[in-house]
């Protein structure tokens, strides 16, 4: 009886051993250079080393930046980002990417094309603008290193931002954890004379936690926004609601057209028409004063 509970008990060992040992999907490390130019544009690199086991990750990655921000008034604006580079191992990797919702996602990895098991280094190039904040004594960047949208645990994460020209950092802060938390989980160290500023956080982040850094600059260490690129940025902000309106605006003129086209206009289909047209305009104007204020 002994010898065949032995055998089991080899048996199951040899079955569950393997699994147990089998490693984690993880990030191992998150690193991000952020490069503020004179005009505010970021330049961005991030490299991201993952183990991959082919359970979650199979064929790459995706990661999801947001757009949207609030405003020093409090008003909803969406950044401008431009992805330059992806790359795998050193190598150039396929991608695409995806806005909704106030983000983009980029999606990186070959839909024919498994991963090896193992460690996989990911490189991703992006560039960005409207992310600075401006001040009465200091601009401010604020910004989320990690983001708050991996399934995964991020086991060393850390940013290094350079400041434009020969700026230095009046104040520096940090958070960490799930989106909204507090925690100070991290340090700062200042490089260069306080023109660079390292960024560490002191644990492992969990699954949805990130690293979230500001940084202050006195007034002038970055251009403010010129008359055409603040019309350029409510253009931005303001798009789906423009195409709304006009094509609220349209339906009534090809209404007109068509009426002549079918055999004339009459005084009543007139009429009508410019009522219409003259409710849309107000309803413009309406919107105007709204988005002035």
């Amino acid at each position: 009886m002994m010898p065949a509970l032995r055998i089991l008990a080899l048996c199951m060992l040899a079955v569950f051993l393997p699994l147990a040992a089998q490693a984690a999907e993880e990030i191992r490390s998150y690193h991000a250079d952020i490069a503020i130019g004179s005009d505010g544009t970021l330049d961005v690199t991030e490299r991201i080393r993952v183990n991959v086991e082919g359970r979650e990750i199979r064929r790459g990655i995706f990661r999801d930046i947001p757009l949207r921000f609030e405003d020093t008034d409090g008003r909803v604006r969406e950044v401008g980002l431009d992805v330059v580079s992806v790359t795998r191992d050193g190598a150039a990797e396929p991608y695409t990417t995806e806005r909704s919702s106030g983000m983009i996602r980029v999606r990186i990895g070959s839909p024919d094309v498994f991963l090896s098991l193992g460690e996989h280094t990911y490189e991703i190039t992006y560039r960005s603008d409207r992310q600075i904040r401006f001040f009465e004594g200091h601009d401010e960047l604020y910004w989320n290193v990690t983001g708050n949208a991996w399934n995964f645990a991020i086991l060393e994460a850390s940013a290094e931002v350079r400041l434009p020209g020969n700026a230095v950092a009046r104040e520096v802060t940090y958070f960490t954890g799930r989106l909204g938390s507090t925690e100070q989980a991290a340090t700062a160290e200042r490089l260069s004379g306080g023109n660079v500023i390292r960024f560490t956080a002191d644990r492992p982040l969990g699954p949805r936690e990130g690293l979230t850094i500001v940084v202050a600059m006195p007034k002038g260490a970055v251009a403010e926004p010129t008359a055409e690129q603040l019309r350029e940025w409510w253009l931005r902000d303001n798009a789906a609601m423009i195409l709304g309106i006009g094509a609220l605006l349209i339906v009534p003129l090809v209404a007109v057209y068509w009426k002549v086209r079918l055999g004339g206009i009459t005084g009543d289909c007139l009429g009508a028409s410019v009522e219409i047209t003259e409710t849309l305009l107000l309803l413009l104007a309406l919107v105007a004063i709204a988005l002035a204020t």
